[in-house]
């Protein structure tokens, strides 16, 4: 995704930077090409980040209220069970 949103950016640049020395305007076109880079790179970026998310919570067992899995020390709801599975995700890496 981070090589995306650069090549997005450069792209952009590139392009603005070829029409300004076509067009001789100097800095104009290489100022819209690159806002229009980052606009499409940071909406591509969110666009994939969101697909990503939706993906691995459809991936999530769903767990029966109740069970031993449900009631982690003793609370009887998910979120600590959740808070213990991003915790070990992150000490995963």
């Amino acid at each position: 995704m981070g090589i995306e949103l650069a090549s997005h950016i450069l792209a952009g640049l590139l392009i603005g930077w070829l029409l300004d020395k076509w067009l001789g305007t100097e800095p104009v076109w290489l100022i819209v090409g690159t806002i229009t880079g980052v606009v499409v790179g940071m909406t591509d970026f969110i666009r994939a980040a969101l697909k990503a998310q939706k993906r691995i919570t459809e991936q999530r067992p769903v767990i029966p209220s109740g069970t031993q899995a449900d009631t982690i020390h003793g609370n009887k709801n998910l979120i600590p069970f959740l808070a213990n599975e991003a915790r070990f995700k992150l000490h995963r890496f």
